[in-house]
């Protein structure tokens, strides 16, 4: 499925798709966009997910190097 049709997902088709399209469309939004950083609240509103659903996200992302959690509370690339 191409990044382009993640974008058009409705919110509350973002909250039933697997986690693992969720993920897709996550590390997508951040290949895309280089620079971007989001806090778990941001990445909420953006994404149509609850709170908790952003948090685990950013984290499992995170966990595997893709991600780094700054000091801010932000999330960005993981500095290649």
């Amino acid at each position: 499925m191409s990044m382009r049709k993640f974008k058009l997902m409705a919110s509350a088709d973002a909250l039933q798709a697997p986690p693992s399209a969720l993920l897709d469309r996550v590390r997508g939004e951040f290949l895309e966009m280089p620079g971007l950083r989001l806090t778990p609240a941001q990445a909420a509103r953006l994404w149509g997910v609850s709170d908790p659903i952003a948090r685990g996200l950013l984290t499992t992302l995170a966990e595997t190097r893709f991600l780094v959690h700054r000091d801010d509370g932000s999330y960005a690339r993981w500095p290649n």
